[in-house]
């Protein structure tokens, strides 16, 4: 039997922002909020932003640095609660055209808790 080589596991980041909830999810759903923070660095070539923010709907944004690689992010919603949830699986590819070398899948679930 040959040995395993990739682990997996789970890990979990919190983070707090001082303001209202609904602007935290308007940040994640609101196409123009989210490329404001979620972007291709400023010398990158920025190649394609796309949000379809719904159960099933697909976002895209990739980018390629100077004479580098061609770097897409891929992810499909699983489970939106508005103010409360957004589920999402997502790929992370290289150079895609290429090759179709894929990152391992990961799911995020970015959750805004109730005041309180």
């Amino acid at each position: 039997m040959t040995p395993r080589t990739v682990t997996h596991a789970e890990f979990e980041i919190e983070r707090v922002y001082p303001v209202p909830r609904e602007r935290v999810f308007a940040a994640f759903a609101d196409r123009q909020l989210k490329e404001r923070w979620f972007a291709t660095p400023p010398d990158w070539a920025d190649v394609e932003h796309s949000l379809d923010f719904r159960v099933g709907g697909v976002e895209t944004n990739q980018g390629r640095p100077p004479g580098g690689q061609l770097h897409r992010f891929e992810a499909r919603y699983q489970d939106i609660v508005d103010n409360e949830r957004i589920v999402y699986a997502y790929d992370l590819l290289l150079d895609f055209s290429a090759s179709r070398c894929r990152w391992p899948r990961s799911s995020s679930s970015p959750t805004v808790p109730a005041p309180g």
